[in-house]
């Protein structure tokens, strides 16, 4: 299992709090780690992301530092040090077409620069595949044209725990179609969470058409550096800064 800097791994890390009952003070005291730590994004929940836009963008970054983020991150948002993520749909995915296409495009205005949206289940188990690239397609039409500066990242979570590996193949085939730029595990609230094995079949299904986010369960840095050999350019995890400290530790 290959090694990692603390500040390797980070770049990888989307420092994610989902809890619904979350305070201001724990958001920012994320964002601020999130800048700190040079995670690759933080993630919460859509109500939060104004907050998150003033806050990441007064949150200090030395010179030095921020050069060396810059070499290790793929992008930079052109307001704020790190990437700032909504969730949609989350986490279910059950919501129309037109409320993801306006939660997405409605998330961007206000400063996200990466969503995080569920896919519809019910639609993947009835094979309707069309109708997942069209969603998919919809969303990503509407939140370009919303970017405030570099295009959105989107990642679809397909919940890979409640699926067969035909259905993880096919679905991850379909978003990435329709314009995914990663295909991420699961969402947390549903199944086991991410296992290798999972990141292994997306990446046989997509090539490298799109990246993968490994997410939910992610609690140590065992788990977080073999989903990272099976292929994961991404984690999720509200256990960043646990994770963290075990590659201090071991240094």
């Amino acid at each position: 299992m290959a090694k990692m800097t603390p500040e390797e791994l980070a770049a990888r890390i989307d420092h994610t709090l989902l809890r619904p009952d979350a305070t201001k003070a724990e958001i920012e005291r994320m964002c601020q780690e999130g800048v700190e730590k040079g995670f690759a994004a933080v993630v919460v929940n859509s109500a939060w992301i104004p907050y998150c836009a003033a806050t990441l963008a007064d949150v200090k970054v030395d010179e030095g530092d921020e050069e060396e983020r810059k070499s290790i991150l793929d992008s930079l948002a052109p307001s704020v040090p790190i990437g700032l993520c909504a969730v949609v749909s989350f986490p279910l995915g059950g919501d129309s077409d037109t409320v993801k296409c306006f939660a997405a495009e409605d998330a961007v205005r206000k400063g996200a620069t990466e969503l995080d949206v569920v896919a519809n289940m019910g639609m993947v188990k009835d094979g309707l595949w069309d109708d997942i690239e069209e969603e998919v397609a919809a969303m990503r039409e509407g939140i370009d044209k919303f970017a405030m500066g570099a295009r959105p990242v989107l990642k679809v979570i397909i919940e890979a725990s409640l699926l067969t590996d035909d259905e993880i193949a096919m679905v991850s085939k379909r978003v990435v179609a329709g314009g995914a730029d990663f295909v991420k595990t699961d969402s947390g609230f549903a199944g086991e969470g991410a296992r290798p094995e999972t990141v292994k079949l997306i990446r046989e299904a997509i090539g490298e058409t799109a990246k993968i986010k490994a997410s939910a369960g992610i609690r140590t840095l065992e788990q977080a550096l073999a989903l990272i050999d099976a292929g994961a350019d991404r984690l999720g995890t509200s256990a960043a800064m646990d994770i963290l400290a075990e590659v201090k530790a071991e240094a």
